[in-house]
């Protein structure tokens, strides 16, 4: 469990300042998660799909009506290399 990760020098050097994380974000398996959907999801996806991101540059994402994302998209997980290199 990691506490205060929207104030974290981490979660700053992955999302920018811009990004900021739901607060029950608090384990590092949810951090890879959200990086996953940062590396993966346009900005407007971010905000209508994130199950992670609370808000991009203060606009909330929407929590009603959440659009699944297809079966058929592809995710590059090779972001993921790049979360354990700054870990």
């Amino acid at each position: 469990m990691i506490a205060g990760l929207n104030n974290n020098p981490l979660t700053t050097k992955l999302f920018g300042d811009d990004i900021k994380l739901f607060p029950n974000v608090n384990n590092i398996f949810e951090l890879e998660l959200a990086y996953l959907e940062f590396c993966n999801l346009s900005k407007d996806e971010l905000l209508s799909r994130s199950a992670y991101i609370e808000s991009i540059k203060g606009k909330e994402i929407k929590l009603i009506d959440k659009k699944l994302i297809p079966a058929s998209t592809m995710i590059d997980y090779s972001c993921i290399h790049e979360l354990k290199n700054v870990v």
